[in-house]
């Protein structure tokens, strides 16, 4: 009984599944965003005239292993919703 209830309710989600990876994706793009755009180069003039390029990063290492897990649950997330999003579609029964 308690297995026909869970696809009941699985179904019912339908379309919530492609708005889970939507939502999936819109955060693995603002990760890939944030990890790209980190890095700034900045010009450094000294007394001399003399023109230094310096990088500086405006996330730090941990920074960018918490961006690394949450891309790879984001993955797996929008993999999973849309899974579930085809299994979730009601099956139409052929006459026969």
């Amino acid at each position: 009984m308690w297995i026909t209830d869970g696809l009941n309710g699985m179904r019912r989600l339908g379309a919530w599944w492609l708005a889970f990876a939507a939502a999936f994706l819109a955060a693995g793009i603002w990760m890939l965003t944030t990890i790209t755009n980190s890095s700034s180069v900045q010009d450094v003039t000294d007394a001399n005239g003399s023109v230094t390029e310096t990088q500086t990063y405006n996330v730090s290492d941990s920074g960018y292993l918490f961006l690394g897990i949450g891309l790879l649950v984001c993955a797996f997330g929008l993999i999973f919703s849309v899974i579930m999003f085809f299994i979730s579609r009601p099956v139409k029964q052929r006459p026969s």
